[in-house]
């Protein structure tokens, strides 16, 4: 239950910020030089923006920042890190841990994930964090949905200078040990 309330405010907020710029999935108001009103969809959601502190890091591409008042949970765009219990996880964790500081953090977003979190790019400390974690080595460009064209160079050359998780002799990427390491359908 405390899960669905979770994804409710993650959305609540989202919907509520969303308010200022005409709100996610709205609909245009124009009038036509004859005094005729024409509706038109968004082709994109807004893009939102806000300078938060951290809460806490729950994994490599998973942290906590206080928004509004509200702890909610932020997911990185575009990149997958490894799960707790997989080899690299705590790591990849204290990597993140150490990027995102204890300064202000930059979030840009325009939606959510299917886990109710905010996908949002990062940045603290002038530095986009979804690139610094794949450059380290901590994650994977999440090929399925990355919409960055630096990410994959930039896994290119952790892997060729071995570099965080590449050390390993057969790194498993997250979205293959979640699968192999399915828990009842809950995401790690």
């Amino acid at each position: 239950m405390s899960e669905l309330l979770k994804i409710a405010g993650a959305l609540a907020l989202l919907v509520g910020l969303a308010g200022v710029s005409g709100g996610v999935g709205a609909r245009s108001v124009t009038t036509a030089p004859e005094g005729a009103v024409v509706t038109s969809a968004r082709a994109k959601a807004p893009v939102h923006s806000a300078t938060v502190s951290i809460d806490g890091v729950s994994d490599g591409d998973t942290f906590y920042v206080r928004l509004d008042g509200s702890s909610v949970r932020v997911r990185l765009a575009g990149v997958d890190a490894p799960e707790k219990r997989q080899p690299f996880g705590r790591r990849s964790e204290q990597a993140l841990r150490a990027l995102l500081g204890s300064g202000p953090v930059v979030l840009r977003w325009s939606e959510l994930d299917r886990y109710g979190r905010i996908l949002a790019h990062a940045e603290a400390g002038g530095l986009d964090v979804g690139r610094e974690m794949v450059r380290g080595g901590w994650a994977w460009t999440y090929t399925a949905y990355a919409r960055d064209p630096m990410l994959p160079g930039l896994e290119r050359t952790a892997r060729a200078q071995r570099a965080g998780l590449w050390a390993d002799a057969a790194p498993v990427a997250p979205w293959e040990w979640r699968k192999a390491h399915k828990a009842g359908g809950q995401h790690e």
